[in-house]
């Protein structure tokens, strides 16, 4: 979901090239220097290590450890690849701001567009959704540790609060978001990789095991007697996709015939790694998968490094649901921006900001239907999200 913004990294240090280039933007030097800098990062560490594992969790509690295990070997390859490989090709033939909202409409003209528009954007809100939702229940499970959740007057405050804030800097520029996205992605990596080297002392597989009916302490079977195929599936699904939301800012890479493809088809092998070293170790330390929910690495990682490790993945966990949702904003409001391009919408979204040349109309449409979906538990987002026809395009 990060891919778009560091795609054109290599070892002469190429510089992503924005459309925006041209707008002249307070600071602009300053951040234009930290740009520098981080496009000597491997994009393929930004995409998934930024995001972390944050939101795998109920993968384990729907399914179970071993289960979970066998869906990050196939999915991958049969639903995360073919998708990578989809929107790289289509990047690199169209690459053109609103991705395959335009993508469609060469193919199959307006009509069959503008159905897949509608769905994509709904879904992409949906999607927007989920973080300020997952931002909440971290937030809860860092504070009170699943015994209690934050009150309903504060939650919503909160996430008005978030909505407005990476709205905001989305108006400021796709420059801006990125920067501001490599900052929170080092906020969520570095605990991660201190967990998992603490936690390689805790390895082991005993969670493969069967239960004891004889021993209460014994550890949890890898494969529950009942699976809820459902909930296990959809959040399968959504933690192992996402590769589509580049596309929609193809025209604000250089070079993206280069780019897409060699960091799209990294980041797919990056995925299973980021998702399952993080979640052996939580199971080792944690093996009953009735336990494993929103907010169950913050608890292993009390487990493993006490509260200050607790404590920081925590912050982590606030600052990875705060990226995604800044990252999300980014590049679903392309959507709308897409559809106003080929008048499938008042042409009042396809407005760029006089300073800072982003699609403030379609941020601030994008950013209040948004809102309007908070009020959903994260599980209701996801299955909704991933059972409409927007994925299946």
């Amino acid at each position: 979901m990060f891919l778009f913004f560091f795609v054109t990294m290599s070892k002469d240090v190429r510089h992503y090239e924005l459309v925006l280039a041209h707008s002249d933007v307070s600071f602009e030097n300053f951040f234009r220097s930290w740009s520098f800098l981080f496009s000597k990062w491997p994009v393929e560490v930004i995409r998934f290590g930024y995001k972390g594992p944050y939101g795998f969790e109920p993968t384990v509690g729907a399914g179970g450890p071993g289960l979970m295990l066998v869906g990050l070997l196939l999915v991958p390859v049969l639903w995360a690849a073919p998708l990578a490989f989809m929107t790289a090709e289509l990047s690199c033939m169209i690459p053109e701001s609103g991705g395959h909202v335009l993508w469609v409409y060469r193919a199959f003209g307006p009509f069959w567009s503008f159905v897949n528009s509608c769905f994509a954007f709904a879904c992409s809100i949906l999607d927007n959704a989920m973080y300020p939702v997952l931002f909440v229940e971290y937030l809860s499970a860092l504070l009170y540790e699943g015994k209690d959740i934050i009150s309903y007057g504060w939650s919503v405050f909160i996430k008005i609060f978030l909505v407005f804030i990476v709205t905001v800097i989305n108006i400021l520029g796709i420059n801006i978001v990125g920067v501001v996205s490599v900052i929170l992605g080092i906020l969520v990596l570095a605990p991660f990789i201190t967990m998992c080297l603490i936690g390689l002392t805790h390895l082991n597989f005993d969670w493969m095991g069967l239960d004891d009916p004889d021993t209460a302490l014994a550890p949890s079977p890898s494969l529950p007697t009942v699976i809820d195929w459902g909930k296990f599936l959809t959040l399968l699904l959504w933690n192992t996709s996402g590769f589509d939301a580049a596309g929609t800012c193809a025209a604000e890479v250089r070079n993206p015939g280069h780019s897409f493809p060699r960091a799209l088809s990294i980041s797919v092998m990056l995925m299973v790694g980021v998702y399952a070293l993080p979640t052996i170790i939580g199971v080792s330390v944690l093996p009953d998968y009735r336990l494993w929910k929103e907010g169950t690495y913050i608890i292993v990682a009390k487990l493993i490094g006490g509260d200050i490790l607790k404590g920081w993945m925590g912050f982590s966990a606030a600052s990875s649901a705060l990226g995604l949702l800044l990252t999300r904003l980014c590049t679903n409001s392309r959507i709308v921006y897409g559809m106003a391009l080929v008048e499938q919408v008042p042409q009042v979204f396809s407005k760029l900001h006089s300073v800072y040349a982003s699609p403030w109309a379609a941020i601030l449409a994008t950013s209040f239907c948004t809102l309007l979906m908070t009020g959903f538990n994260f599980y209701s987002l996801a299955e909704i999200c991933y059972s409409t026809p927007s994925r299946q395009y």
